[in-house]
């Protein structure tokens, strides 16, 4: 049998990079609006000091970049690809569902004279992965799920069939497409006080 799996409904592409504290606050000083032109690569840039440069948001992403559904806000459709009859629906959130969790600290990765950017891109849209053969019917119990933490949100990173016959093998499903429709934008920097708590140097939302 053939299978089609979908990731759908809510989530999106997100980055986590860590930028010179220099560089946070000049853009804190500087607006809102100039940082937001900035990240979307329409700001002259001979108007800014070198040092304080930054490329496109989806750029800065030396700590994560991802794109894939929200846990909690997205489920996963699973079909026969070859008379696309729906065979079942997965919550992710379900106690049965195997899903493995990335517990990466970031603030523990960035160093102490770095902040942290965080960019989102929140979508409505799904996520198609390749179709793969499997012998039998097909078996939710062989379906297990990696996911990581951007934020407070955790994100679906990779999905694996016990026994699939796929491109990458081992049973991971690779991911080859996706679509959606941009519903918000958050952008921000933060940075860790002496005491240990996160102060916002800057944030913007779209």
């Amino acid at each position: 049998m053939k299978i089609r799996i979908t990731a759908e409904r809510y989530g999106g592409e997100y980055v986590v990079g860590s930028i010179p504290s220099s560089t946070a606050w000049y853009w804190a000083k500087r607006g809102e609006e100039d940082f937001l032109q900035l990240l979307y690569g329409n700001l002259d840039l001979d108007t800014v000091p070198e040092e304080h440069q930054l490329p496109d948001w989806f750029n800065i992403d030396n700590l994560k970049h991802g794109n894939n559904i929200q846990i909690g806000d997205g489920f996963i459709r699973v079909e026969n690809a070859e008379t696309d009859e729906e065979i079942c629906i997965v919550d992710l959130e379900d106690e049965e569902t195997k899903v493995t969790y990335d517990e990466l600290d970031v603030r523990k990765e960035v160093d102490k004279d770095d902040c942290i950017f965080y960019g989102q891109s929140y979508e409505k849209g799904g996520w198609y992965y390749e179709e793969f053969e499997i012998e039998g019917e097909f078996d939710p119990s062989k379906l297990s799920f990696t996911a990581e933490y951007f934020a407070d949100w955790a994100y679906l990173t990779q999905l694996k069939y016990e026994g699939a016959e796929t491109f990458e093998g081992d049973g991971i499903i690779s991911m080859e497409d996706n679509d959606g429709t941009i519903k918000s934008e958050s952008y921000w920097i933060e940075t860790i006080d002496e005491d240990g708590d996160i102060e916002y140097v800057l944030e913007v939302d779209v």
